[in-house]
C-alpha cells in the first residue's frame, strides 16, 4: 500500500485488499495482484505510471524474495539465508514449482534427519540426577512436577 501511496494511485484500500488475497498463491500471485493495478494506472493516468506501478512490484516482490524471506526462514527454521536461496533456485531449476514449494521443507527435514533435532539450552530441563532433558516446554515440565509430589 506504500507504494501505491507514494505513485497516488486512486483505490488503494481495494488493490491492498487484491495483493494480500493473492500474495497466498506461489508465484502467480505476484502477476495476478499486479495485472489490476496496471490496469487502474492505464485507465487512471496512462502508460508511464502503469510503468512505474510495474517497477515498483518488482522491486518489492525482489526485497521480499531476496532478502526477507530467506531471513525469516533462515530465523525460525535455523538454516542459513545462503543455504535457503541456493535450495529454492536448485528445486526452482529441477522440478519446477512443486519443487520450490517443498524444497525448504524438504531441508529442513533433511537437516534435522542427518545432524538431529537439536534442543536450545534455556529449553533443556534438568533431570533428578543433575543430567539434561530435552524439552521444548520446561515450565510445564515443573509445573507437572510440582503438582504430582
Amino acid at each position: 500500500a506504500g507504494g501505491l501511496v507514494l505513485l497516488g494511485m486512486p483505490g488503494i484500500w481495494f488493490l491492498a485488499m487484491v495483493v494480500l488475497l493473492l500474495s497466498f498463491v506461489p508465484v502467480l500471485g505476484v502477476f495476478l495482484s499486479t495485472f489490476p493495478m496496471v490496469i487502474v494506472a492505464l485507465s487512471e493516468s496512462g502508460m508511464r505510471k502503469a510503468m512505474m506501478v510495474v517497477v515498483m512490484v518488482a522491486l518489492v516482490h525482489l526485497v521480499e524474495a531476496y532478502l526477507l524471506n530467506p531471513q525469516i526462514y533462515s530465523q525460525h527454521l535455523k538454516m542459513h539465508p545462503l543455504l535457503v536461496l541456493i535450495c529454492l533456485y536448485v528445486a526452482e531449476h529441477e522440478f519446477g514449482l512443486p519443487g520450490m514449494l517443498l524444497a525448504v521443507p524438504v531441508t529442513v527435514y533433511t537437516q534435522r534427519l542427518i545432524y538431529g533435532t537439536q534442543v536450545p539450552k534455556d529449553k533443556q530441563v534438568p533431570k533428578k540426577d543433575g543430567e539434561k532433558l530435552s524439552g521444548y516446554d520446561a515450565e510445564l515440565v515443573e509445573k507437572l512436577k510440582k503438582g504430582s509430589s
